[in-house]
């Protein structure tokens, strides 16, 4: 190879810079995330800088304020269940286990009551 093309190559790694890495979730005005980058920022956008945790689950925000907002994710009712005597079948510390009568290994829950 010849000189030239070493000399081609030196003066690219030379000039390459690496841009800060910046977490950044780009919002629009009802505050919805519609863009989030790291480098090579867009300008004019109305932007938030946040974690890597929070750019890695931007699915699970919103900006309110200028400021981000976990979204709730209230899947409705719930019910806890707490051991009992009586109630639904499952399989012995699996809960979750629903079983028919003939299981052998069982224990008991029931809809919590307080």
């Amino acid at each position: 190879m010849s000189n030239e093309f070493w000399a081609e190559v030196n003066s690219l790694l030379d000039t390459t810079i690496l841009e800060a890495i910046e977490y950044r979730v780009h919002y629009n005005e009802q505050g919805e995330i519609y863009l989030c980058t790291m480098q090579n920022h867009p300008p004019g956008t109305d932007y938030l800088v946040v974690t890597r945790d929070e750019y890695d689950r931007y699915f699970d925000y919103c900006v309110v304020n200028d400021k981000l907002k976990k979204i709730d994710r209230d899947a409705g009712y719930r019910v806890q269940l707490r051991k009992s005597t009586v109630g639904y079948r499952v399989v012995n510390g699996h809960a979750s286990l629903v079983v028919e009568d003939d299981y052998p290994h069982v224990e008991y829950y029931e809809y919590r009551k307080d």
